[in-house]
């Protein structure tokens, strides 16, 4: 699933030409996708059609976000300044979000009406194309 979303993010950009920011978006989308999937896990016998659902919004000019949401209610671990040190980074584990979070401009997360949780990251697309003097669609 994790290779599918990144394919999805992929060519959804290339179609908005947005193509300067596809590696970035990319790996923020694997890396939210795999979080839910790893961190969300339903009983099997409750798997709901909605387990896992993303989606990507582009704000022409402005900014993009990536959206996973998934059926765990439980807010995630966010990485503060204190996992910056060299244990947390080498870590094998747990450094999804810190790379989210290195990249996105913004990172957050909200309770889903129907149970579990969205999580969001905004890329700002004047980071990506003004220094290219092109026009962001």
């Amino acid at each position: 699933m994790v290779h599918a979303a990144r394919l999805v993010a992929l060519e959804t950009l290339a179609d908005w030409q947005l193509d300067l920011m596809a590696d970035d978006v990319a790996l923020c989308m694997s890396e939210l996708m795999a979080n839910a999937l790893t961190h969300a896990r339903a009983p099997i016998d409750r798997l709901m059609p909605d387990k896992v659902v993303l989606g990507l919004r582009h704000f022409p000019g402005t900014c993009l976000f990536v959206e996973v949401g998934d059926c765990d209610s439980n807010a995630p671990r966010f990485p503060s300044e204190a996992d910056d040190d060299l244990e947390s980074m080498l870590a094998v584990d747990g450094r999804g979000l810190l790379i989210v979070r290195e990249l996105a401009d913004d990172l957050w997360w909200r309770r889903r009406g129907t149970g579990g949780k969205y999580v969001y990251a905004r890329l700002d697309t004047r980071r990506y194309y003004e220094s290219e003097n092109e026009v962001c669609r």
